[in-house]
């Protein structure tokens, strides 16, 4: 018999097998395979993830958008087949932080072995950092950042992009977070204020939008005068004789609430009576008065 299997081996390598086992005693062991699945959390996304230096970025899991703490039953189609018992080596990088993570082995054919990339497993240094953006908001004109009782720069306006539906490009500022608790406030040129802390994270880009809805409440001195203009696109508004900003896009309306409507006019002045013109991309002119009568308030002016 063992001649025989000899001879069957001696076969395989002439038609080009990789070989056989001669001891039929000890037959070769078969290979068994389990699940790995990888997930970020708290951190910005990592753009490079390899296992055993096989590249399965497109295999990460986004913890923060499950709807279960189980990842490996959430995210089926993310899991990655690996050998039982072999020592997994796993590297990942979103751009800010490193993680090389070893020793790890998945233990049965049974096991989904769930591997968390976070700011606390991620390499030394900390690195972290800070985005503030106007989040496509138009109407306020410029933005003026304080970063730690610190000049952090201009949020310009954003008026200036193609016809709805493809929304403008957001005026962003990145700026690095050292380690603790960071203070910010912002104004725009318009009258609307922002103020907040955050605490920075590892391996993250904390994300500040300074949009109509987050506002600090209008002054109880003055109006928030808002001017709308259904059907027209870019609408240029002038204030006594001020650039007051530009209606981007009036519809669909993106909420009901036209005083935050993201894409209208929006300034704050004392209560009282002010002259108004407007100039669209067309050359369509139109001019009028607005009553600002709502201390505290919104007063919303429809041009037609």
């Amino acid at each position: 018999m063992k001649y025989t299997c000899r001879l069957l081996c001696l076969l395989f390598l002439i038609a080009g097998s990789s070989g056989c086992n001669d001891n039929e005693d000890n037959p070769l062991p078969v290979k068994q395979y389990g699940m790995l699945l990888v997930y970020f959390l708290d951190v910005d996304k990592p753009t490079l993830l390899k296992v055993n230096n096989v590249d399965y970025t497109g295999n990460l899991f986004d913890a923060a958008q499950s709807p279960t703490s189980d990842y490996c039953a959430a995210g089926t189609m993310q899991r990655i087949q690996v050998e039982v018992g072999r020592e997994l080596v796993i590297f990942a990088d979103n751009g800010l932080v490193k993680w090389n993570l070893n020793g790890l082995k998945v233990t049965s054919v049974y096991d989904c072995l769930e591997v968390g990339l976070t700011g606390q497993n991620a390499d030394l240094p900390f690195i972290s950092m800070v985005k503030f953006s106007n989040g496509s908001q138009s109407g306020m004109r410029n933005i003026t950042v304080t970063y730690d009782s610190t000049s952090a720069g201009v949020l310009t306006e954003t008026s200036q992009f193609p016809q709805w539906p493809q929304a403008p490009e957001p005026s962003t500022l990145v700026l690095p977070a050292a380690a603790g608790l960071h203070t910010y406030s912002a104004v725009a040129q318009n009258g609307q204020q922002w103020q907040g802390t955050f605490t920075a994270k590892n391996g993250l880009t904390e994300l500040i939008t300074f949009e109509k809805p987050y506002a600090l409440p209008v002054p109880t001195n003055l109006c928030n005068i808002v001017f709308n203009a259904p059907g027209f696109h870019l609408l240029t508004v002038n204030l006594e004789g001020a650039y007051a900003g530009t209606i981007s896009y009036t519809y669909p309306s993106l909420t009901p609430d036209l005083c935050i409507a993201k894409g209208l006019v929006s300034i704050y002045k004392p209560v009282g009576i002010y002259n108004y013109t407007a100039t669209d991309l067309s050359g369509n002119s139109f001019s009028g008065q607005v009553n600002a009568t709502t201390a505290g308030g919104c007063t919303v002016k429809t041009i037609q």
